[in-house]
């Protein structure tokens, strides 16, 4: 039978580890709830932003989807956008951020997540709604998209 310290110093070890994942979790949770306020509050002040700039909001949460062949076989990938807007007969698919960095065309994954969304919804411009910066900008490609080989591909 082991000494009556040790079962004390396993006991202690066996609580300190319960705590410890009790604790994380805890903490985990208290992180997503307040990540999630912070984007319901940007989110609203997106959409303010959107409406002293003209726009109406017809939807939020708006989902479209992209085809792709994976190894010849077909494949529909999900994407969601913050909202679908309206000034006059033009109407938008919006794209709220309010990170420093990700509000902003030099982020290399808003850049291309903008370019996927102009694919899912099969428009031409779309709103980037830089929330840190109380900004809103009409992005568009320089050409519509050409799936020819250019160039650049060329041996």
């Amino acid at each position: 039978m082991p000494a009556p310290h040790v079962l004390v110093l396993v006991g202690a070890v066996l609580l300190g580890v319960l705590l410890a994942l009790v604790l994380a979790r805890r903490w985990r949770r208290f992180v997503a709830g307040r990540r999630s306020r912070r984007g319901l509050r940007a989110e609203r002040i997106a959409e303010r932003l959107l409406r002293r700039h003209g726009f109406v909001v017809l939807d939020r949460q708006v989902e479209g989807g992209i085809e792709l062949f994976v190894d010849g076989c077909p494949r529909t990938f999900r994407v969601r956008a913050d909202a679908l807007v309206a000034r006059g007969p033009d109407v938008f698919v919006a794209e709220f951020k309010s990170g420093d960095a990700s509000g902003t065309l030099a982020h290399r994954g808003t850049r291309r997540q903008l370019v996927e969304y102009m694919l899912a919804f099969d428009v031409e411009r779309i709103l980037l709604v830089d929330v840190a910066r109380r900004a809103v900008h009409e992005v568009a490609l320089a050409e519509p998209p050409s799936f020819r080989r250019t160039e650049a591909f060329e041996a």
